[in-house]
């Protein structure tokens, strides 16, 4: 259930929508680490032409009550070439407004589009993590796909794992390769 607190400013004043302040599920699985914390994701895509390797980096940077910092740096390796993006800052907000109606598995869920299929236990790097498997249809670059992930609130961002099949443009598979919480140090 969700508590309202107060309706959503609205052009000219004619919203009749109620909104809630919800907290979200990517903030609060970066809340439960320290600063430092780095997650690296590897997605492998195949198809005819060879392989695609895009490795993310996302490295907590800074957090507080109202949100995390984290930086994120993407590399992309073609067969032909090699990009190195620059490390740019993403903002997770604690809280964003939802209608009223909204469920709480609507929130928890990576998309609007995503539906949950089932739940089960993944290993990462040798740790076994509760996860719910989300499939949902994208378009992307290459074309329509279709797309299984899995979450898990019990990791920072929460995505644990991810494949797209772009069927007869080839498939992908998205894995944690690293996974670093710094020691606290106490003062």
């Amino acid at each position: 259930m969700h508590a309202i607190v107060g309706r959503a400013t609205c052009p000219k004043g004619k919203c009749d929508h109620e909104y809630t302040r919800e907290t979200i599920p990517n903030y609060l699985t970066r809340s439960k680490y320290p600063v430092g914390t780095k997650v690296v994701r590897v997605n492998k895509l195949i198809n005819d032409k060879g392989t695609v390797t895009v490795t993310t980096t996302h490295k907590l940077q800074e957090i507080d009550q109202t949100v995390a910092k984290v930086e994120s740096q993407i590399t992309v390796e073609r067969p032909t070439d090699l990009t190195v993006n620059p490390p740019q800052i993403l903002d997770y907000l604690a809280k964003q407004s939802v209608l009223e109606s909204t469920t709480d598995e609507q929130v928890a869920a990576p998309l609007k589009e995503a539906k949950l299929l089932r739940t089960e236990n993944i290993a990462v790097l040798g740790k076994e993590y509760h996860a719910k498997v989300y499939t949902w249809k994208t378009a992307l670059e290459s074309g329509p796909a279709d797309v299984l992930g899995w979450y898990s609130d019990e990791f920072p961002g929460r995505q644990i794992k991810q494949e797209i099949d772009f069927g007869e443009g080839g498939k992908g598979t998205e894995e944690i390769t690293e996974f670093v919480v710094p020691s606290e140090t106490k003062s």
